[in-house]
């Protein structure tokens, strides 16, 4: 099983499936990979907090809390499923661009699973979740002087009209009515009791049975030697070949990379094998030379 970091106690932990809403509450964290910082200096935050606001005003995303430490950022947003993961998607990509120290596409900035999340909807524990926020800095950031750091909702001092994390107006109401300000002997909240494992709906199909050789199951039943699908000779094989190919993709469901490693081949030689009948033999043919002849062909010699 892939294993991945927990992003507020650093432990190693197994990934979970990320829970897809269609309105609920969320605790996004993501963390700097390994020897990396997340925010260097206050150009990093700032140029974060900057394109965060950007999307919030953009989309139909709230945000309740937030908190920006050097390795790691958390926030908790009120969002559906696909809207959280397009606004992730964005936000992280375009960071990663800004941080041109880092090389790559922003993976190892981000640690490798570039974000974790928390979904749940009672309302009731969101005086918990954002206490718990806001004491990331004590709790689990490697920062002097905690109880002034100002990266988070509750030190947020963004002018009015200017690009920037800040708590949504509309969602004012969830947030006030409550004391934002951590307590150190305050416990983490209790996640078992409100967070959603598992998203609503039907339920996942059944796991599919893919064999450990699906060639040699298949050479068996053409009755022909495994060698003869795996590295075929001449066309009648090749042919043999790529009717296993679509038996593997019809029997076992198995995706073009699946089949692709199973024959050893690339799974760009799998697409153009089962796309259509005889689809990779067919050959282009030769232009038309405007006399009603395709060029290329050999003619016969002019009668003398």
């Amino acid at each position: 099983m892939r294993q991945d970091r927990n992003p507020h106690s650093g432990r190693i932990m197994p990934r979970r499936a990320r829970v897809i809403l269609e309105n609920g509450f969320y605790l996004v964290s993501a963390r700097a990979g390994p020897g990396l910082l997340l925010f260097r200096d206050a150009d990093d935050f700032e140029a974060f907090s900057a394109l965060a606001g950007a999307l919030l005003d953009e989309s139909r995303i709230g945000l309740l809390a937030w908190c920006l430490l050097p390795d790691s950022c958390c926030m908790l947003l009120r969002a559906g499923g696909d809207d959280l993961k397009r606004f992730m998607r964005l936000l992280l990509g375009r960071y990663s661009r800004i941080r041109t120290d880092v090389r790559g596409s922003g993976v190892g900035l981000y640690g490798g699973e570039r974000y974790s999340s928390r979904a749940f909807t009672d309302a009731s524990a969101l005086p918990g979740v954002i206490r718990f926020i806001h004491s990331l800095p004590a709790r689990d950031g490697p920062v002097l002087f905690a109880e002034a750091w100002k990266w988070t909702s509750l030190r947020q001092t963004k002018p009015r009209g200017r690009a920037g994390l800040s708590i949504s107006p509309a969602l004012a109401g969830l947030t006030s009515g409550f004391d934002p300000v951590p307590d150190p002997d305050e416990p983490e909240p209790d996640w078992s009791g409100f967070e959603i494992r598992q998203s609503p709906g039907p339920a996942p199909p059944a796991e599919r049975f893919v064999p450990a050789d699906p060639a040699a199951i298949l050479a068996r039943e053409y009755r022909v030697h495994r060698s003869r699908l795996v590295n075929p000779r001449g066309r009648e094989q090749q042919a043999l070949r790529h009717e296993a190919f679509r038996e593997c993709r019809a029997r076992w469901g198995m995706n073009y990379s699946e089949v692709a490693r199973a024959f050893g081949v690339t799974p760009a030689a799998v697409i153009n094998a089962v796309g259509g009948p005889g689809r990779s033999m067919r050959r282009k043919p030769p232009a038309d030379d405007g006399s009603g002849r395709q060029a290329g062909r050999d003619r016969k010699p002019a009668a003398t």
